[in-house]
């Protein structure tokens, strides 16, 4: 059994993305010691892979973000140096920042509406082909063009499958560079129109003309168009099977192509307790039934983890011995295929039992509809409500991170 991993975390062992940009800023280093750093980063990212899994994508290291570095591969800015980079991210042209689906990691959002008219996408250098020639191993990484434009803002009304169409001929010309890319479409969970199902067929046929070998991967939940899916010119398919279930349910309904692999994510990467080895492999042989060509991926990038359990010292030896982070997860995925393969038994490495209530889970199980629907209506709610808390007309809260100030840190440390 094949492995292949995708998303490890580049913040550094000891933080040093994050201290080398907040450095540059401060103009402590240069911009080439900042770029030296991000380099270290992607060489040290690549040889966690390299010892644990068989593929795995190269140039996921960015300067700052993945969704503005697409923009400007694609031409929509067009900074000459990291400072004007920068000034997207935080500068006098910064973008907009939102959260990055259902995560509580953020993106910077590329306002249509705020390019010069007509808008025009141009090839420039894409840092993971960069990565991929100087290193020669990994697949070149790239954000697909469908979550690149859905996640955008400001696109004219009825422009989006034209722009799309677009988009997709420049990520060719790209593509026509590499022998095998690996694109990330987490978009494609999302509730999609007909009209953006079709747009979609429509963009990666256009992408199969590149000749290149596309791994697409997909993860954040279930897609609801797995036929369609299933039929696009593509060689391997990723599908999360941890955080959408569905997916084993299409799978089992529709079957899975012959001349596809399928890259089954049954590794959690987005919480920090370790795989049941027993039950994963379990669920692989399920899969496996139906999709011959299969290889076993994280169901989500592994960014949302810590690095690795090394040198978490003080954690209580119970709790250690039930987490996995980021290296660890690497780790799970050879082991599954281990297991999988029948070199070793799953009880080498098995899930520890940690801080179970026997009766919260069956009064969870008990729940009905009932339970979630009130016994008292919204308007005698609201005076209730009104009888007690005296709100004014229009209340306001507040929820988030307030600045960073001198007096805000004494006053949170008193």
């Amino acid at each position: 059994m094949k492995t292949y991993a995708y998303g490890f975390p580049r913040l550094g062992k000891n933080r040093e993305f994050k201290k080398a940009i907040e450095s540059f800023w401060k103009k402590e280093i240069s911009a080439g010691q900042a770029q030296k750093i991000l380099d270290d980063l992607q060489t040290g990212m690549l040889s966690m892979y390299e010892p644990s899994v068989d593929m795995f994508p190269v140039g996921e290291i960015t300067g700052y973000d993945h969704m503005l570095d697409t923009a400007i591969m694609v031409g929509l800015y067009q900074p000459q140096n990291l400072p004007e980079y920068y000034e997207l991210c935080r500068g006098k042209q910064a973008l907009e920042m939102t959260k990055w689906f259902n995560t509580n990691y953020h993106y910077l959002v590329t306002d249509f509406a705020a390019l010069a008219s007509p808008v025009k996408f141009s090839l420039t250098a894409s840092p993971s082909l960069k990565y991929q020639k100087r290193f020669g191993k990994g697949i070149p990484f790239f954000i697909g063009p469908f979550t690149f434009l859905k996640l955008s803002k400001g696109i004219p009304k009825g422009k989006f499958t034209a722009y799309l169409k677009d988009l997709a001929q420049v990520y060719a010309e790209s593509l026509k560079n590499c022998k095998t890319a690996h694109i990330e479409e987490p978009a494609f969970v999302m509730d999609l129109t007909k009209e953006e199902i079709s747009a979609i067929k429509d963009a990666y046929e256009i992408l199969a003309k590149s000749g290149c070998r596309i791994n697409l991967i997909t993860y954040y939940g279930s897609v609801d168009f797995f036929k369609d899916l299933c039929g696009l010119p593509v060689a391997a398919i990723g599908l999360d099977f941890v955080h959408g279930p569905e997916n084993l349910k299409s799978l089992q309904k529709y079957g899975f192509p012959k001349d596809k692999t399928l890259i089954a994510g049954i590794i959690d990467g987005r919480n920090v307790w370790r795989s049941d080895i027993k039950e994963t492999a379990s669920l692989l042989k399920k899969i496996t039934k139906i999709a011959k060509d299969t290889v076993i991926s994280n169901a989500a990038p592994l960014y949302h983890l810590p690095i690795s359990l090394a040198g978490e010292d003080r954690l209580d030896p119970d709790l250690k011995e039930a987490m996995a982070f980021a290296e660890e997860k690497l780790k799970e995925l050879r082991t599954i295929a281990n297991v999988y393969d029948g070199k070793i038994k799953a009880l080498q490495w098995s899930k520890k039992k940690l801080g179970e209530n026997k009766e919260v889970q069956a009064r969870l199980r008990a729940l009905t509809l009932k339970d979630f629907k009130k016994s008292v209506p919204p308007l005698k709610r609201q005076k209730l409500q009104q009888s007690i808390l005296h709100l004014p007309l229009f209340p306001t809260t507040t929820i988030g991170s307030f600045p960073q100030t001198a007096e805000v840190r004494k006053q949170r440390a008193d």
